[in-house]
């Protein structure tokens, strides 16, 4: 995420370009990690969906759609 906003940090805070992130329901504490990182760091367009319950890979790209 850090390299990508990086390259096209214009395109990002400009709101041509978008990042969404589908958890499904990750049993771990990567959902709050991301969470404090894209606060930290401040990015722009960046977006964190979180998925209640993992409905599996085909559900979870179309609910990024």
């Amino acid at each position: 995420m850090k390299s990508l906003y990086a390259q096209f940090r214009d395109e990002f805070e400009k709101g041509d370009l978008e990042l969404l992130i589908v958890d499904n329901a990750s049993p771990d504490d990567s959902v709050e990690n991301l969470k404090k990182t894209l606060h930290k760091e401040g990015y722009k367009n960046i977006h964190l969906i979180e998925n209640k319950h993992n409905d599996g890979f085909g559900k979870g790209c179309n609910l990024g759609a």
